[in-house]
């Protein structure tokens, strides 16, 4: 049994249930989980490349990048900034064990992917694949970031789509990707990962920040050579254009 991941539960549920009706952030009476001037704090991507969401001064079909290299999914969705609030509460996640900011962040997602596939009627993916830590990252954390963010996602959208985390493993313990610079992450290869059995045809993949691309990359290698043939990407957030970074 997942002790931590109940006592994770747990300290949610208490929060939740002492703060109800109030905003996660400034703890005002509000009807939304988010008041309307805290949601000033967040970047929201609405300006980006269509195939990589890569921030932009303007909406355009396609990047630099993407002209050169086609991304290998069929569809990416990430509805945030890597700035403001979305920042502090992935950072404060990852690094000072703030399991409650799972609930926003989620929330957040939940809704672009409610608009993206339910208004526009397209079929939901069979699994849900988060992107694998190795396990010498999960032990010297504590847990698994991505673990907690899938389950509080699932039970957000409250549809039937299964948690696959097994079906993606790390191999090779890394360097972390904040220490890496553009030319290191650009050479992250499939070989770091592994699917230790089939997969099915239409997954999503699901990361928290999405930088150059190259790890989400390396990951769809290999679930296509395992069985997929639909890869959707989700995340929470996409970093900002460099040189646009200050906030």
């Amino acid at each position: 049994m997942d002790w931590s991941f109940l006592s994770t539960q747990k300290i949610s549920q208490v929060y939740y249930r002492h703060f109800l009706d109030r905003c996660f952030f400034c703890q005002i009476k509000s009807p939304q989980l988010i008041c309307k001037n805290c949601l000033n704090g967040f970047f929201f991507n609405e300006q980006h490349c269509q195939a990589c969401k890569l921030p932009t001064s303007k909406p355009i079909n396609l990047c630099g990048e993407c002209q050169k290299k086609p991304p290998q999914y069929n569809q990416l969705l990430s509805p945030l900034v890597y700035q403001g609030h979305t920042k502090t509460l992935i950072t404060g996640l990852k690094f000072s064990s703030k399991y409650q900011n799972t609930q926003v962040l989620c929330h957040l997602l939940v809704q672009a992917l409610q608009d993206h596939y339910q208004a526009n009627s397209k079929p939901w993916p069979q699994a849900l694949i988060p992107v694998p830590s190795h396990i010498n990252r999960v032990r010297q954390r504590g847990f698994c970031h991505m673990t907690l963010l899938s389950r509080n996602l699932l039970a957000q959208l409250a549809i039937d789509l299964p948690l696959s985390s097994k079906l993606l493993v790390k191999k090779l313990d890394t360097a972390p990707q904040h220490d890496l610079n553009k030319s290191q992450r650009h050479k992250l290869k499939p070989k770091n990962f592994h699917c230790p059995s089939g997969v099915p045809s239409h997954v999503a993949l699901f990361d928290d920040v999405i930088t150059t691309g190259s790890t989400i990359d390396a990951c769809i290698t290999k679930l296509k050579e395992a069985g997929a043939t639909k890869v959707d990407v989700w995340s929470l957030a996409r970093t900002p254009a460099k040189g646009d970074e200050s906030n």
